[in-house]
């Protein structure tokens, strides 16, 4: 997992996500402090069932504290399922309100890879960039934050 950003994040912590095999893993930066902390997760999660469940059990338990929350990656599950509908229910995180289908790569039908925004974010647009070397189609997204969320930008040196 990894993430590019222009504003340097106050922290970040990988950690290695509950599974039988060992290797999944997530990714949490977070910007700004308190109240106007913004916390952005990266994961890539099990392909079965039940680990995800688990997995995403404890993404949900260390964002259930930050109201400004992203949680994006390949997430192996469509927002409908079970293990899904257990993360919106115990963190701040909404459902998408139009998923974009990214699996398989060459005719995408399932919609596995998510954006996910805290109710106070508002997910502007969400698509599926061009195929990639990968059997996932990337996912981006124009998102809003509140006034005053995420910190400060990080002054840029001219070369």
């Amino acid at each position: 997992n990894g993430l590019i950003s222009r504003l340097e994040p106050h922290s970040v912590t990988d950690y290695p996500l509950p599974s039988r095999i060992p290797g999944r893993g997530a990714l949490l930066a977070q910007f700004g402090e308190g109240d106007n902390a913004l916390a952005v997760m990266v994961a890539h999660l099990s392909l079965s069932a039940q680990a995800r469940a688990r997995q995403l059990g404890f993404i949900a338990e260390l964002l259930q504290d930050f109201p400004h929350a992203v949680l994006m990656g390949d997430l192996n599950a469509e927002p409908g399922s079970a293990e899904m509908k257990h993360l919106f229910a115990r963190s701040t995180l909404q459902p998408p309100a139009q998923p974009t289908p990214t699996f398989p790569s060459w005719k995408p039908r399932r919609a596995l890879d998510h954006i996910l925004t805290s109710e106070a974010i508002q997910l502007e647009k969400t698509w599926a960039l061009p195929q990639a070397f990968s059997d996932h189609l990337p996912l981006a997204a124009e998102i809003r934050l509140p006034a005053n969320v995420g910190g400060k930008a990080v002054a840029r040196r001219p070369r």
